[in-house]
């Protein structure tokens, strides 16, 4: 079996998945990510959506003074 690896859109996974499922054992997937971090999806998106809520402005980015007087 050949090994490649690919790089699939978060919104094109669910038809990614079908396919591998249709192909019968022919494509199997090995998520590296998760064999050695089992939470690293969901700290991906939690940091995607602190960067998301910086960005927008809905979460105050601070420096590095304000967070130490904060604190």
């Amino acid at each position: 079996m050949l090994e490649k690896t690919i790089r699939i859109d978060e919104k094109y996974t669910h038809k990614f998945d079908e396919f591998v499922k249709n192909s019968k054992g022919a494509v199997q997937i090995f998520d590296k990510d998760l064999e050695t971090d089992p939470y690293f999806y969901e700290r991906k998106r939690s940091i995607e959506r602190t960067i998301q809520q910086v960005d927008n402005g809905e979460m105050k980015m601070l420096s590095n003074d304000e967070f130490w007087q904060d604190l």
